[in-house]
């Protein structure tokens, strides 16, 4: 221990620190880091700083949510770096981040086919896109089904929240 003259070295308390400072690697901005503090104690259901797997069941079965042992086992290993099988909020954060990643990057891919940036994609929009990349052209016909299986709503457009659910059922 290092002492100065006329100084002492107190213990500091990690809530006089604010959370950008604490978490600020995130790149989160302090009502989203609140907000995110908030969302973690209504997983940890015994307050110990820690989400354990059956809080997560627990929590997932609550919000409805039908989601194998399996799964939830991978949803906590994913992120947890200290492999003590618990999710701290360290590592809810970086969950929290990956998720919003991911969001990002379908709003980017969307915006790609987006051509005239009116928030939906039309067939004109995909078949321009589509002319752009190499192999990536196809029949009118094969445009068509396209759209088909996309514009869930029957528009004759697809939305965002259609790509995402077409992009996300294509991933799984």
């Amino acid at each position: 221990e290092i002492q100065t003259k006329g100084s002492s070295m107190a213990e500091v308390d990690m809530d006089d620190i604010p959370l950008t400072v604490r978490y600020g690697q995130f790149g989160f901005n302090e009502d989203e880091l609140k907000q995110y503090q908030i969302a973690f104690s209504h997983f940890d259901l015994d307050g110990d700083g820690s989400i354990s797997y059956s809080e997560l069941e627990t929590v997932m079965s609550d919000l409805g949510e039908q989601i194998s042992k399996k799964e939830l086992k991978k949803m906590i290993k994913k992120v947890d770096l200290d492999n003590n099988g618990e999710i701290e909020f360290f590592e809810f954060l970086l969950m929290m981040k990956q998720q919003k990643s991911g969001k990002d990057e379908s709003r980017e891919i969307f915006n790609t086919f987006d051509k005239d940036s009116d928030g939906y994609i039309s067939i004109d929009d995909l078949r321009t896109t589509l002319k752009t990349i190499p192999g990536g052209f196809h029949s009118e016909e094969d445009l068509n089904d396209m759209m088909k299986v996309a514009d869930l709503e029957g528009t004759g457009f697809i939305s965002f929240e259609e790509f995402k659910r077409v992009l996300l059922h294509s991933v799984h």
